[in-house]
Parts: structure tokens; sequence; C-alpha cells
């Protein structure tokens, strides 16, 4: 709180936060750490890795790993893959498939060409109010996502059908998807064209790029007198969803 009231502005990642700083220290605002799409590739049209799916990024206990692992065993062997750093496994878990860890290109490129990306991170308070990027990413590769059933997550992108949304903590639930989305590839490619025509338009980062930059010069004073903000106002309200 000291810090907070004696610095000009606070940057957050998420709205939950934006709210709870705001009290302290008006000038906070959010801004969303999404992809860059031209960082990532194109969507692949016959795709290698078909019958398998991604979890892209670190997997650890705290993100669901034995859930996935578990799920994993229910699964055709080999159809979980994870590319990054995988922590927590314990040794009768060995359904996953761990590429490690590679450099950021050659994980999106390969990521690419799966099925779908996985995003089942466990149900806790910290995870239902945050956007992983790995969701992003995913859609702006074109691929249709399993994902946690977190409400914030479906208000997201439900309303476009791009995910399939999962009980994170049920093994069951996640193969379910991961077999609905194997078994039916027409409409597995037409949720991830739904996904990455959502994330153009809203989740790349040249969005919020602008606002930062307009806050920048809202902080330096520049908006006043050329048409730009002359107060925080006239950011995104921390209430609204992304």
């Amino acid at each position: 709180n000291y810090v907070f009231r004696r610095i000009d502005a606070v940057v957050t990642v998420n709205n939950s936060m934006t709210l709870r700083i705001r009290e302290i220290q008006r000038t906070t605002v959010t801004i969303y750490n999404f992809p860059i799409a031209d960082d990532l590739p194109e969507p692949i049209k016959d795709r290698r890795l078909a019958t398998k799916v991604v979890w892209l990024g670190l997997l650890n206990s705290a993100r669901g790993v034995s859930t996935i692992a578990s799920a994993a065993n229910l699964l055709p062997a080999g159809t979980i893959e994870v590319i990054g750093r995988c922590d927590d496994l314990r040794p009768n878990e060995s359904g996953l498939t761990l590429l490690g860890t590679m450099s950021y290109r050659e994980a999106v490129n390969r990521t690419a060409d799966y099925a779908a990306g996985l995003a089942t991170f466990s149900a806790n308070d910290f995870h239902k109010e945050m956007f992983p990027i790995k969701l992003f990413e995913y859609m702006l590769m074109g691929l249709p996502i399993v994902a946690s059933r977190f409400p914030k997550w479906e208000r997201l992108a439900g309303n476009v059908r791009c995910a399939i949304f999962v009980d994170p903590d049920d093994p069951a639930d996640i193969a379910r998807a991961i077999k609905w989305i194997i078994d039916n590839p027409v409409e597995a490619r037409e949720m991830g064209q739904r996904g990455r025509r959502l994330a153009l338009e809203n989740f790349s980062w040249s969005t919020e790029a602008e606002k930062l930059i307009r806050l920048y010069r809202f902080l330096l004073g520049l908006g006043k007198g050329d048409g730009e903000i002359e107060s925080i106002d006239g950011f995104e309200t921390a209430e609204a969803e992304t």
C-alpha cells in the first residue's frame, strides 16, 4: 500500500488485481499478456500430429499434472504430449509423452501440428481468475482447446464455441473431450477457425500495446489538447471482462 500510493501508475495482468489496487492507486490499468500474432505459425491444414493433443508450457502439481496423467491413461498411448518442463510427476504416472523444453519458435511450430491444445488447469481461486497465455496461443494457431470449466474462461471463449470446457479435476471428463476432438476432425477444425478469428480481433498483443502507449502518454501529459485522453477514465474500466 505504501508503494502504490507513491508511484504514478500500476499495470496489472488481470481485472481482479486492478479492482483491488485501484482502491489505493486510481491510475491502475489492466494490460493482458496476449501473444504477438506474427510470432506464431499460421494454422496448418494437414496436421502431422492429428491424433495427439499438447500441453504447452510448465506442467506441475499445482496445474494438475496428476489429473492429466490419469486422463492420458484412459486414451491410446502417446495421445497427450507435453512441451516444456514437467515437474511432480510420480513414477506410476507414465501416460504422458514428455518432450522437454525447446526454443519458443520450435515449440510453437510443433504445437501448430496437434489436434488440440490443453489448458486444464486445476480448480483453485488463482487459476479461476487468470487467463493463461497458452489459451490465446492455441487460438491464434487455429487449435481447438480443451480447457477448465471456469466461468471467466467460458465467458471469454464459450460463445464462439472454440473450446470444450471440462472439469479439470476429472480425468474421464478430460479424456472424453480429447477423444471427441480427435474423432471429429472437421468439427474440431471449425472450432479452431472460430477461435483464431476471435483471438485476432480481441486477444493479440496489438490491442494491449495501444493501451500501454495511451498510459505512457497520459503519464507524460501528452493527451491534453490533441484528442487523447485527459484522465485515467479513458481506459477500459476494471469491471469489464475481456
